[in-house]
């Protein structure tokens, strides 16, 4: 009986040990679980209690495939196989953790198709439904524009006014009033419109958008009631457009014979708006009522003669379909991306030179859907120098067939290029991990994989996947060190998790038994040699951003203190082959992000394998991370141009705000209304010698 005892408990231990293991396999779309927060970030001085409320699981290998499938489709333009394998996703996977990927998916494919209710319908549920959804926002956008071409006017106005409330840039804010009015127009409220154009017009820096204010209050005040006109006097006296108003008036009573009124009316607006541009129509007018013969022309807008400006990307409200029919193939022209990058005189040029490699793989495989298809590629050599750099965008900015930069790739120049991008409305999309980029406007995007998501997305592995909540940090005493660990304790303490120590080393350490040893809350006096013995320590992961040189040294003085049932939890600097070369019997099960895996079995990541070695010649040949952002920049760019027919610089823009995530190879992305690079980083782990993405 005993024995039997014996058996049943060593089977029941052998199971829970394996049950962390098993954990480990999950999807790539994170968190398996969805914990409730609190919308505050806790202090790093303490951290929330646990969440109770479990959430979604994590997709599915099924749900993966459907899903790339239709966004294959999608990119192919094969619109209904697209639709359908969206439906069959929502349909089998309706509390996935993309279902609003799907939706904002479908809306897109239905406006392109003209099918502008459907559209409308994807985009609500994706409102009602995923309410805090990252797609949210353009939903909103999208739903607007469908209410106010459709005539629903008064949809419109309730989606603008909540659109209103989150917005927070004045260039937004002002293009949103613009719209509203024309929706307040066309519910016949013209005081209330003219109360919003006019607030547009002082607000917006923009000339395009003040002019189409101003055109917009010019055709309200031509079709107002002589009540609504006396009111808009009333309201605006002398001010701005109380001489447009006082004009109209005039206009009006001798229209209807009430020729005293007029004389009165007219005389007013002469005497008070002398420097008014109908000031010599006021003349004219004032000449016919005199004289009794016809009035002049009354030379003002109708709303059907004010087409909505092509918007920019904080509110991409058009008549035209998300995705624009583009032009016959007898009239497409020859496009020209731009590639900014160091390639001599600086040591990034060695990154500049992968980054063109990469660009020119993509446009030597591209395949182009569009007849007569053309995009060539110009190179610029920075030299890693800002000055030239600026120089060149400003060169490249006069010629009229770039449509856009690839580049600039350091931080520095970065930084100092993306305003004058702004400035010269050059679409640029940078390849670096500065962030913040295109915050001052809308033509910079930034793609590439900053330290911040990093940090985050390894957080959020351990808490809300593996159940961690408990977690350390061992980090170098430097800016990137101490930018990691408030990172990723920040992101510790949002979800719920505990950052219960931290420990900071010099950059030049060799030994790190003092830190580990105050970390973990054991001496050296208390180690006892002695085989398999285990110390439990009060946390249950430990995270290091730091080399993989530091990492080799770290790693084995764990296992020393016979600290050994704790994950290792790293950075994109620990995934190189040195790494399991110096330490992996010590990195076991780790987890690491990263930007690009050669191993992954996507489609679009064996594809590009295959290109990189045949154009090296090398069978086992193994691209680096900026070989693929140079080619994701390039192949998205190309797709962008072909399928969407962006010809225009701002078509570029447009597109690039507004587009479903991309199945790039280093990840599938889009970008936030700031330019920002949105997506999750790959997870891998060390199973024997090997990186293995973490399924």
């Amino acid at each position: 009986m005993k024995a039997e005892l014996r058996r049943f408990l060593i089977l029941l231990i052998l199971v829970l040990a394996g049950l962390p293991l098993c954990t480990g396999c999950v999807g790539a779309i994170y968190p398996k679980k969805k914990v409730a927060v609190e919308q505050k970030v806790p202090s790093r001085e303490s951290t929330p209690e646990k969440p109770s409320a479990p959430g979604q699981a994590a997709p599915q290998a099924g749900e993966q495939e459907l899903l790339r499938q239709a966004e294959q489709a999608q990119y192919q333009a094969r619109y209904p196989e697209s639709l359908e394998k969206y439906r069959s996703f929502l349909n089998n996977y309706p509390r996935s953790s993309q279902a609003d990927t799907a939706l904002v998916a479908m809306g897109q494919i239905y406006e392109r198709l003209g099918q502008n209710d459907q559209a409308a319908l994807a985009y609500q549920k994706l409102l009602d439904e995923h309410p805090s959804s990252s797609f949210a926002g353009e939903a909103r956008k999208r739903v607007t524009a469908l209410y106010l071409n459709s005539g629903q006017y008064e949809m419109a106005v309730k989606s603008l006014g909540n659109m209103l409330e989150r917005s927070q840039r004045p260039e937004e804010k002002a293009r949103l009033r613009i719209l509203m009015g024309r929706a307040q127009m066309g519910l016949k409220n013209r005081i209330q419109a003219m109360d919003l154009l006019i607030r547009a017009a002082r607000e917006t820096d923009d000339p395009v958008d003040r002019d189409e204010a101003q055109r917009l209050i010019k055709a309200n005040i031509k079709d107002m009631s002589l009540e609504e006109l006396s009111q808009a006097r009333t309201l605006y006296g002398n001010q701005y457009p109380g001489g447009l108003v006082a004009y109209v008036m005039a206009y009006r009573y001798f229209e209807g014979q009430e020729t005293e009124k007029a004389r009165e009316a007219i005389d007013y607006f002469l005497s008070n708006f002398s420097s008014d541009e109908l000031y010599l129509d006021g003349q004219a007018l004032k000449a016919s009522i005199e004289s009794g013969s016809p009035p002049p022309v009354l030379s003002l807008p109708t709303l059907a003669e004010i087409p909505e400006t092509a918007p920019g990307p904080a509110v991409p409200v058009t008549e035209a379909p998300l995705i624009p029919a583009g032009p016959s193939t007898a009239a497409y022209r020859s496009r020209d991306l731009a590639c900014l990058m160091p390639l001599t005189g600086t040591p990034a040029a060695k990154y500049g030179q992968q980054v063109l490699q990469g660009l020119r793989l993509a446009f030597a495989n591209f395949q182009a859907q569009t007849d007569g298809f053309r995009a060539n590629l110009v190179v610029h050599d920075t030299q890693g120098d800002s000055e030239k750099a600026k120089e060149l965008l400003r060169q490249i900015a006069g010629q009229e067939s770039v449509i856009g930069v690839i580049g600039p790739l350091t931080s520095k120049v970065s930084g100092e290029l993306a305003p004058l991008a702004e400035e010269l409305k050059m679409p640029m999309l940078a390849i670096s991990q500065k962030e913040g980029l295109g915050g001052q406007g809308s033509h910079v995007f930034r793609l590439f994989l900053t330290p911040q998501a990093q940090a985050q997305a390894v957080a959020r592995y351990a808490v809300q996947v593996l159940g961690m909540n408990k977690l350390a940090i061992l980090h170098p005493e430097d800016a990137y060190g101490n930018k990691m660990r408030d990172y990723f304790w920040d992101e510790t303490a949002r979800l719920g998790g505990e950052v219960v120590g931290v420990q900071g080393y010099n950059p030049k350490d060799t030994d790190f038994s003092a830190q580990i040893q105050s970390l973990a809350g054991v001496g050296a006096a208390q180690r006892q040699v002695k085989a398999g013995r285990k110390v439990n320590v009060h946390f249950d992961a430990v995270f290091i951003p730091d080399s993989y040189r530091a990492v080799a040294m770290i790693a084995p003085q764990f296992a020393y203190h016979d600290i050994t049932t704790v994950r290792l939890l790293g950075t994109s600097l620990w995934h190189t082959p040195r790494l399991i070369e110096a330490t992996a019997r010590y990195t076991q099960r780790c987890v690491i992000p990263t930007a690009f895996f050669s191993g992954s079995e996507r489609p679009e990541v064996q594809r590009f394998l295959e290109l990189y070695r045949a154009e090296t010649g090398q069978e086992d040949a193994e691209p680096d991370q900026f070989v693929a952002y140079g080619y994701d920049a390039a192949m998205l760019m190309l797709t962008l141009m072909d399928r969407d027919h962006a010809s225009e610089r701002e078509q570029v823009v447009q597109s690039l705000h507004s587009m479903p995530p991309y199945p790039g190879v280093t990840a599938r992305f889009n970008f936030g209304d700031d330019g920002e690079y949105k997506s999750e980083p790959t997870l891998l782990t060390i199973e024997g010698e090997e990186f293995k993405m973490i399924q």
